[in-house]
Order: C-alpha cells, then sequence, then structure tokens
C-alpha cells in the first residue's frame, strides 16, 4: 500500500489547499480564554469554515476548532484533550464515547455526507462515468496513485473502501493508494495533482480552490452504508459550547451545511 505522495508534489498549490487536512493540535495544559475548542471531522471543515464566522457574529462568543480524522479524535478526547462538543464523521465514535460515559445529555444527528470519484483536470480517467470509468483506468494502466481518507481512523475513507469493494476494485486500487490522514488531506492529493484520482467527500470536492481544480461526480449513496455524522456535547462542555452546538441546527448554519453538500436531518 503506498503512502503519502512526495513533499516536492506541486508545493505553490499544495499551500493554498494545505489548510484543507490540517488538525489544530491541542495543548495538554490548561484552556486558554479564546474559547472553548470544538473537536470536528475534517470533512465538516468547509462548512463550518463559513459557520463560525456566522456564530461570532450573532453571538459575541468565539470557538476554536481541532480538525482531524474521526478515529484521532476520539483518541484525543479518551486522552484528555481539552475539548467541549465532538461533531463526528460518523455515529459509531460517537457511541464508543458514550459508553465510557463522556458524552453530556443526547447526541444526534448532525447532517448526512457523500463522496464521489474525483481526477486532477487533464487526467484520462472518465470520471463522469463514475466507477465503471476508473476501471477502464486501471484496466488500461492509466491509474498511479489512488487518494482515500485512512480506513482505519476515517469514516469517509471506510466509505471509500466499500464503494470500491463493491464495484470489485479494492484488490487493483489498493496497491495504488495515497493513504491521507483525513478526508481533507485526500482533496488536497488530488487537486495538487499528487495523485491521479481519489474519492473524496462532496464538501471537500465543492471548495472552489479544489473544485477549479478537478472533475467530480458523485458515488450513488446505495453503494456504501450511510454516513451519519452525529455530534455531542462533552462532559466539560460550558455556556459557549452548548451555544455553538445549539447554533448548528439553526436555519443559517443548516443552509451553509447543504451549500457544501451534506443532507440535513
Amino acid at each position: 500500500m503506498a503512502r503519502a505522495p512526495s513533499p516536492g508534489c506541486r508545493t505553490s498549490r499544495r499551500n493554498v489547499l494545505g489548510g484543507l487536512g490540517s488538525t489544530v493540535l491541542w495543548p495538554v495544559t490548561a484552556r486558554s480564554d479564546q474559547g472553548p475548542v470544538i473537536a470536528a471531522a475534517a470533512s465538516l471543515r468547509p462548512a463550518l469554515d463559513e459557520i463560525v464566522p456566522r456564530f461570532q457574529s450573532a453571538t459575541g462568543k468565539s470557538v476554536r476548532i481541532s480538525y482531524g480524522a474521526t478515529g484521532t479524535l476520539v483518541r484525543q478526547i479518551e486522552l484528555g484533550g481539552p475539548f467541549e462538543a465532538f461533531l463526528a464523521a460518523d455515529e459509531e465514535s460517537v457511541a464508543r464515547l458514550e459508553a465510557k460515559g463522556a458524552i453530556d445529555g443526547e447526541s444526534r444527528v448532525l447532517v448526512r455526507g457523500r463522496i464521489g470519484l474525483a481526477a486532477a483536470k487533464g487526467s484520462k480517467i472518465m470520471v463522469e462515468e463514475g466507477l465503471a470509468g476508473l476501471a477502464k483506468a486501471l484496466d488500461g494502466g492509466g491509474l498511479r496513485r489512488f487518494a482515500i481518507a485512512n480506513p482505519e481512523l476515517a469514516p469517509y475513507g471506510r466509505a471509500a473502501r466499500e464503494a470500491l469493494r463493491r464495484a470489485g476494485l479494492w484488490d487493483q486500487v489498493s496497491a495504488r493508494l495515497a493513504v491521507a490522514e483525513n478526508v481533507g488531506q485526500a482533496a488536497q492529493y488530488v487537486a495538487s495533482g499528487a495523485a491521479d484520482a481519489g474519492i473524496l467527500a462532496v464538501a471537500s470536492a465543492v471548495v472552489p480552490e479544489v473544485a477549479s481544480a478537478i472533475t467530480f461526480m458523485p458515488i450513488p449513496e446505495d453503494q456504501h452504508a450511510p454516513i451519519n455524522q452525529r455530534m455531542a456535547l462533552l462532559k466539560a462542555a460550558g455556556v459557549d459550547a452548548r451555544a455553538f452546538v445549539a447554533f448548528l441546527g439553526a436555519p443559517p448554519a443548516r443552509a451553509l451545511f447543504e451549500k457544501f453538500g451534506f443532507a440535513v436531518p
């Protein structure tokens, strides 16, 4: 299994896109006065980057978002990371924390995500044909590297693996994988040309800097288990974190989630 593309791949464009896959590192010391820290799946970053300023403008309160693969965030929470709420990319991770007594109150589904096949513009991969186009590229030797989020850590990576297995392509693709830490980083790989193609979150694919560099086709939702992204308050949640979680269900936030391709229950 191939790992991440080398650092030299199209550096200038990657610098522009780097924020998609980056993660805020949390300190072990006490919280600062800059607002509560919210642990959020990287797939939510495009929408949250617009929602957070709206929340701050509407309430005068501040929050800080720590993005990462859901599995990584769960481990950080279990190790005592200073988070007050968790916005996951699945339901199982929240259930795991709930079973350990880390959740305050009832969790709920925030959004349902979607995935799609992407290729760098100029690629000969027929993205408009979906996974059938990917099969043709594999048969013709036209695929060098294929990006997905790490299936062991990221629910979007698991959905990608499931869709590829259902299409009978996993064995061929797995030898060409560029495994990203999270789904935002997978988008970075494809948009920079470091990977020929990949399976991305719709939310990452519609970000202007990414959309201008790729071609994209959603994968039918019946090709993988639903990506229900659940959120919950953690035991340390204070007033500001509770206000932010409540705001995520308000019309302005719902509209922004829908803008980035999420289905909002």
